[in-house]
């Protein structure tokens, strides 16, 4: 009995100890991590699972099999990638909770339970994928968008029967006897083709609703959620929530937009159950609506549920999963769409200093992108935007980039007085006090303080009246012509239209805002090189250690039925970091190294700090792209790995090598026919056209920018000597001191 106690207080203690480990902090809000212990999934080599799976391969031909093994061998290695994006958690509260969902809907079925592993996407789409290994991935924007816990189960039995009929892999076999005109589909024209193949697709995803529809039948969840899951799949392109977006939201006082900033009719939301779903993957909803609801429609619903896990703990699972939203839009360079979601969200949180810190920098980057003139290839004109987020579209587009800029330092200069020790908030006030002196040409002297506004106040105190509401007119207002009124009136208009005057109002006074619009040359920004006698650049950083990140090798023969050789890239990426060591240690450079390769099952924290890595140099490369020079929302995340490594600057390095087809090669088999050029020819056109690119980047985490982006390519076969010769080349970039001067 003593001992059933005390095992059961451990078990009550250490339960503890998890939920506390897992707890989440709205206030101070951090993206979602992986916990526990790496399942092979992301420790295994693809190419080791690739081998294993083709080993259990039973197909009906050879052709069969070879387009079985392609699939393979193509899905294997991408999923892996994806599974190394850093978007890919396990171990978390969504995954657990996503988890228990996955045991209660195969509770009886214990084989397909074991096959299949369920990880969360972290992604504002709104879906769930499968691969044919058993891999399900749902994203946090599902579980962000769904009303309960019964909704996911119907989906997650839809992607569990995915797996069980083997989808993934009939769908690519079979999309391969159509390209090839095998049998049926012998005489298509390009665009039967096409339509075939979806239609075929239609035809899994039916199969899989039937099949899921099966599965969720056998659980406790409500029927009703089969119902309206449809809608929330239909609607799923819109926010969590449809509220107005006040015009006011931004005003201060005397601190007010103009109306021409907002517009008076939002387009209506336009989405229709049937439409034509002929150039579609999947049937069109009302198809699947109708068929589903068919099969359950003389279902009894007694004692089925919405939640069995809790309703609290959805709405828990749930709450996480739309602040990550928040994280996700800023990565992806979504600013209206972050703001909007933090607007939400602070309708419950109003006083949440990380909703502060989303709309700071959703303003940063939105102003920091118009004064940049620039617009990313996937973002949304407010004409494409429907429903009540709408209305921030439109006022992004119309308001102009001086104005913008003090309204996005007014929100990130409240944030940080909110916070002040939060670090990013403080460098985005930083640039954007510069912007305002050295891009929009403000002068600080422009903007009103405190007691100016309340002169500016009493100036347009209304004219006293009587007690019965006659106006006193003054001697002196009676003298004065009417020119003067004129030119009076007409200068308090002027102040009026100048509300941008008034943003500052409750900081003008205090020195350290006054600080961030001194006018001098900015910061050395993301560092470009100098070339030698060779035509190489040169850098000398004079850096003793580095953390070298994940070195990548990526192979494309065009020659080849698949492009990209995934395998051969895969065994060169483990040769590429052995040259790294080696060079590293000839020239005495300290080097640690992180890699998902090396991960071990008990290095989640490791996985983690890869995670991190991946999407700050991901958004960066992003920014950089767009030719914007700006702070990314992961640089407090990149500023903290610094210093838990004790080392400032972080590296990623890689080779990408092309082999084509001979090009012109039917100009130059006519050019043969001049015979003093055919011995050079007949070589060139049997030899193929080869291309190497070699790159490394070196970030300083401090200044969250770059001081080296060294790049070098030739037309020439990517040999080993090559690789040598540029990865000494880079570190000993990196190594060498600055040239004295």
């Amino acid at each position: 009995m003593r001992k059933h106690l005390l095992l059961t207080l451990l078990y009550a203690c250490s339960l503890q100890m998890a939920l506390q480990a897992q707890a989440i902090d709205f206030n101070r809000f951090k993206s979602l991590e992986s916990a526990g212990m790496v399942p092979e999934d992301f420790t295994r080599l693809a190419s080791e699972k690739y081998y294993e799976d083709v080993a259990d391969l039973k197909s009906k031909s050879r052709s069969e099999q070879k387009d079985q093994e392609e699939f393979l061998f193509a899905s294997n290695f991408l999923i892996d990638e994806m599974l190394h994006s850093g978007r890919v958690i396990f171990g978390d509260p969504v995954t657990e909770y996503l988890n228990k969902i996955k045991d209660e809907i195969l509770s009886s079925n214990k084989e397909l339970s074991d096959d299949i592993r369920v990880y969360t996407l972290v992604s504002n789409e709104v879906n769930a994928f499968t691969a044919d290994n058993g891999i399900v991935l749902v994203t946090t924007g599902l579980v962000a968008q769904a009303q309960n816990e019964a909704q996911i189960a119907f989906i997650l039995c839809h992607e569990f029967s995915h797996f069980y009929k083997k989808h993934a892999i009939d769908n690519y076999v079979e999309n391969q006897r159509i390209e090839r005109g095998v049998g049926v589909y012998n005489s298509l024209d390009n665009d039967e083709v096409d339509l075939e193949k979806f239609k075929y697709s239609k035809e899994l995803e039916s199969d899989a609703d039937e099949q899921g529809i099966k599965y969720y039948k056998k659980t406790k969840y409500s029927y009703n959620a089969v119902r309206s899951v449809f809608d929330v799949l239909l609607y799923s392109y819109l926010p969590f929530n449809e509220v107005e977006f006040p015009k006011d939201y931004f005003n201060d006082g005397f601190y007010v937009l103009p109306g021409k900033y907002f517009i008076d009719t939002l387009a209506e939301i336009t989405a229709a159950e049937d439409y034509d779903d002929a150039e579609s993957t999947h049937p069109n909803i009302k198809k699947r609506k109708t068929t589903m609801l068919g099969i359950i429609d003389d279902d009894d619903n007694t004692n089925r549920f919405e939640y069995i896990q809790s309703e609290e703990q959805f709405k828990y699972v749930q709450k996480i999963c739309r602040y990550q939203g928040c994280e996700m839009y800023l990565y992806d360079i979504e600013y209206e769409d972050a703001l909007y979601q933090a607007f939400l969200l602070q309708e419950e949180d109003t006083s949440s200093l990380y909703l502060k810190q989303v709309i700071a920098q959703s303003l940063y980057g939105l102003s920091m992108y118009k004064n940049a003139g620039s617009t990313p290839d996937w973002h949304r004109y407010y004409k494409k935007v429907e429903g009540e987020s709408q209305q921030l579209f439109y006022f992004f587009s119309k308001i102009n980039a001086k104005e913008l800029n003090t309204l996005a330092l007014k929100f990130a200069w409240d944030a940080h007085v909110a916070d002040p020790e939060n670090g990013l908030i403080s460098k985005i006030c930083d640039q954007l006090g510069y912007e305002m002196v050295n891009t929009s040409e403000y002068a600080f002297s422009e903007f009103y303080s405190a007691q100016k506004v309340e002169k500016y106040k009493a100036s347009l105190a209304p004219v006293k009246t009587d007690s019965v509401g006659t106006t006193e007119v003054t001697n002196t207002q009676s003298k004065t012509s009417k020119y003067e009124k004129i030119k009076k009136e007409t200068a308090t208009v002027d102040e009026k239209a100048a509300y941008w005057k008034f943003a500052f109002a409750d900081y003008v006074d205090d020195s350290n805002f006054e600080d961030i619009f001194v006018k001098e040359e900015e910061e050395e920004g993301d560092k470009k090189s100098s070339k030698n006698k060779n035509d190489r650049p040169e850098y000398h950083l004079g850096v003793n250690q580095i953390v070298m990140v994940d070195p990548i090798y990526v192979e494309v023969d065009e020659r080849r039925d698949i492009p990209v050789q995934y395998e051969a890239a895969e065994s060169a990426k483990i040769e590429l970091r052995d040259k790294v060591k080696t060079s590293a240690e000839d020239l005495n450079l300290k080097v640690k190294y992180l890699d998902y390769h090396t991960l071990k099952a008990d290095d989640v924290e490791l996985f983690n700090d890869l995670s991190i890595l991946n999407r700050w140099l991901s958004e960066k490369i992003s920014h950089l792209d767009e030719e914007v020079y700006m702070h990314t929302s992961t640089n407090d995340d990149f500023l903290a790995l610094s210093k838990k490594y004790d080392i400032n600057n972080f590296a990623w390095m890689g080779v990408v090598s092309f082999t084509e087809p001979e090009s012109y090669k039917a100009a130059k088999i006519l050019a043969c026919i001049y015979l003093p050029l055919a011995p050079f020819l007949i070589y060139d056109i049997v030899t193929p056209d080869r291309s190497s690119f070699y790159f490394a980047l070196v970030a300083d985490a401090e200044t969250g920018k770059f001081k080296m982006q060294y790049y070098n390519s030739n037309n020439m076969r990517n040999s080993d000597a090559a690789q040598k010769s540029n990865i000494y080349y880079i570190l000993q970039q990196i190594k060498s001191k600055p040239k004295k001067k």
